[in-house]
């Protein structure tokens, strides 16, 4: 028997050999078996959410030539470089488990079930609403418990136009205008997202909800899978964006935003909305709006702009003043319901740039 260069003779018999791998592959049918088998006993598989290719290039857009420079002299911008260590300095105190009696409680934890938790959650006068990917939980002011269902269970039904096979990325908000609840959630039927909008019917959220489903689609019309939404509102329009993923590839394909009537989704109306699509090529183009422009929460009942946020360059280099930038674009909706213009610029700025957060090389990435 002839054995390649630098190997060596096996001292084990034919017989030792067999025996060997008759129980190696024993071992690997057992763990099979195991593994495959349902544990009552045992928690539920953790289901991981789907994986999307997010573009790098987010992250390095380029800032463009007219965006606002910050007026702090050399000096001060190296005093405030050398400072921001000191915010990390001081541990977190740990919230109380308790309601009563106490400054914080534990509202939901996650069952284990959802690879990531998701949460999100708002306060109402009477109740807390606590949503995660894996549950939805109303409680009272002091913690205590009213209601909890999974979140799939909350937007699904068994049949139906609005049947699901699972809901994720939810999003819960108050509105203290009209003393409502808005929830919003990503949900999967038929190998694509729908974009799943729900209003309570009074300010009690474990009552009676309008709902409305909306298909996430490409410009021309083809499915698309959502990820990541966001959602603001202010005295008369809630606003949503998504972001949005080839089906086949899950390549990044843009963002999609929805302007809503807010009285229409109130009364029970039709789901009314302006909606529009902005395709990313990719390539840096001026077009190229990237992804999660964040809607704002707007407190203040006289003003009918709403606004959205966007992380535009987290981190841009600039060689004469040997500091990183982060830049912010604001973006914003005016006009009247039901006649909605999109801006890429903030209205009271010409400028698509508005915000400039200076930090340290050292902070630079974070």
């Amino acid at each position: 028997m002839n054995l390649p260069l630098g190997s060596k003779r096996s001292s084990a018999g034919p017989d030792k050999l067999l025996l060997f791998a008759t129980l190696f592959l024993g071992y690997l049918l057992t763990g099979y078996a195991q593994s495959s088998a349902p544990d009552a006993a045992s928690p539920q598989p953790r289901h991981t959410k789907r994986a999307f290719r997010v573009p790098q290039k987010l992250h390095h857009l380029p800032a463009p030539s007219a965006a606002l420079r910050s007026r702090l002299a050399g000096t001060q911008r190296s005093t405030l470089n050398a400072q921001p260590s000191t915010l990390y300095s001081q541990p977190l105190a740990a919230a109380s488990t308790s309601g009563a009696g106490s400054s914080g409680f534990l509202a939901l934890e996650d069952d284990g079930r959802k690879t990531l938790p998701g949460t999100h959650g708002a306060v109402g006068p009477s109740h807390l609403m606590v949503a995660l990917n894996s549950q939805v939980r109303v409680e009272d002011r002091a913690g205590q418990p009213i209601s909890t269902i999974t979140l799939k269970e909350w937007w699904c039904p068994t049949n139906g136009a609005m049947s699901c096979s699972n809901a994720v990325d939810p999003h819960v908000l108050y509105d203290p205008y009209r003393q409502r609840w808005i929830f919003t959630a990503l949900v999967e039927s038929n190998n694509a997202s729908r974009l799943m909008v729900a209003v309570s019917q009074t300010s009690d959220p474990t009552g009676n909800w309008n709902r409305y489903g909306y298909a996430l689609t490409d410009a021309a019309g083809g499915p698309m899978f959502g990820d990541s939404p966001n959602v603001g509102f202010n005295t008369n329009r809630i606003v949503v964006q998504v972001n949005l993923f080839t089906v086949d590839t899950a390549a990044f394909y843009g963002s999609t935003i929805f302007a809503f009537d807010k009285a229409d989704l109130y009364a029970g109306g039709t789901g009314s909305n302006t909606s529009w699509i902005f395709p990313d090529s990719g390539t840096g183009l001026s077009t190229d709006y990237g992804m999660s422009q964040v809607p704002a929460v707007t407190y203040d009942s006289t003003l009918t702009v709403n606004y959205l946020v966007q992380d535009w360059n987290g981190s841009s280099y600039d060689a004469t003043s040997g500091n990183y930038y982060g830049y912010l674009r604001i973006f914003s909706i005016t006009g009247p319901v039901g006649g909605e213009v999109f801006h890429t610029t903030d209205i009271n700025n010409a400028l698509p740039i508005s915000v400039e957060l200076a930090v340290g090389p050292h902070l630079a990435g974070r």
